[in-house]
This record gives structure tokens, sequence and C-alpha cells, in this order.
């Protein structure tokens, strides 16, 4: 009987505790908090062009290679990476050593060039 006692004691206690916890995160705010701001889904812009050397282009998958200098916007560091041309019209005349100001956007994870300006190769 004594044991049965300590079992509804603890289980009381376990039952009161999540209720407890669950209230209490209702009351930090999270309702309101601004998921809005979230980037690992949701797409991200600029306006501001990046400096850039052509890499590689391919004109099937509609995906560019630049190396570039830090993109404020996304948050990224100078690096060689491939993008999605957003249309296919970006890619064209675009080739391997070709100088560009370019902008970016990321969108489920995915890096996307909305605008291109080729200044042509070294």
């Amino acid at each position: 009987m004594k044991r049965m006692h300590h079992v509804v004691i603890t289980a009381l206690i376990v039952l009161s505790s999540t209720s407890f916890a669950q209230s209490n995160m209702q009351s930090h705010g999270m309702a309101e908090m601004g998921h809005g701001n979230m980037a690992h889904d949701q797409q991200q812009a600029t306006n501001e062009y990046t400096n850039g050397q052509v890499k590689k282009v391919n004109l099937e998958t509609n995906q560019i290679t630049i190396r570039h200098e830090v993109i404020k916007s996304l948050d990224m560091p100078p690096m060689t990476m491939v993008y999605i041309a957003k249309n296919k019209s970006i890619t064209q005349g675009v080739k391997p050593g070709d100088k560009i100001k370019f902008t970016a956007t990321k969108n489920n994870g995915k890096l996307y060039i909305t605008n291109l300006i080729n200044e042509g190769s070294e």
C-alpha cells in the first residue's frame, strides 16, 4: 500500500510540473515572436550588388559557379559557390573568367542569381 502511495504521488508531481512548464512557456510571448525573421526557409533578397568572377557556366542546368566577395545580406563570407540563375537570360553571354556584379537571394536553402551585370573578362 505504501509503495502504491509513492507511485501516485510521483505521478502527480510529474504531471503538475509538465503542466506548469507548458503554461510557463505560453506566458513568455512565443506566439508574438517574429518568426518571419527566421532565414532557414524564408526568402532573403538584396538590391546590393556583389563583385564576383564567373568560374563555370552550365546552360543545361541554368547554374553559374561564382567566386565572390562578402554578401552581407546573406551573411556569406567570400567563397566560390554554385548559384541557380532565376531566368535563362541571366546566363546568356556569360563565360568563365568574366568579372560580374550580381544580386542574389536564398530561398528554401537554394541560392539564386536575380540580376547580373557582366563587366567582361580581365
